[in-house]
């Protein structure tokens, strides 16, 4: 089959699978029924920020239930919000993930970030001889709208 016969027939299934979900009797195109298992389970800030983080370092799951030595499915939730970790457990992830034990505790809501955050962000930009100026300068106006926009 050549290529654009399958992009066309892959194109065609998908067209057809939507059209039977919409076509359910629970299920109408101003009003789709939900499962509850499709909700978006509430907020987790701790768990948003250790999977960021495991996103931005490129570690799966597992390696970095490896490297913090803890297992796999109490990392998946973890994440998930299911579960609070310990502090100790909370120092092996920052160790493995490569930032400070502070930053997950500040994560947790167990410490209030202090105010040195903002300065050592914009210091650090600032001090970065790989930026020209007006790099140094946008980056930190960028940086500033997102705090503001946060306490908001």
């Amino acid at each position: 089959m050549s290529a654009v016969r399958k992009d066309t027939a892959i194109r065609l299934v998908n067209q057809a699978i939507r059209e039977l979900e919409f076509n359910d009797s629970r299920c109408t195109r101003a009003n789709c029924y939900i499962s509850p298992m499709a909700r978006k389970t509430p907020r987790n800030p701790l768990g948003e920020f250790i999977r960021n983080q495991r996103e931005i370092t490129r570690l799966s799951l597992r390696q970095l239930a490896n490297l913090a030595h803890v297992s796999n499915p109490y990392l998946s939730q973890i994440e998930r919000g299911l579960y609070e970790p310990s502090a100790s457990v909370l120092k092996a992830i920052a160790d493995a993930l490569g930032i400070s034990s502070e930053k997950l505790y500040q994560a947790a809501g167990w410490i209030e970030p202090s105010d040195g955050d903002t300065q050592g962000v914009e210091s650090a930009i600032r001090t970065d001889p790989r930026l020209s100026s007006p790099q140094k300068e946008a980056l930190i106006a960028v940086y500033r709208r997102f705090v503001e926009e946060e306490e908001k």
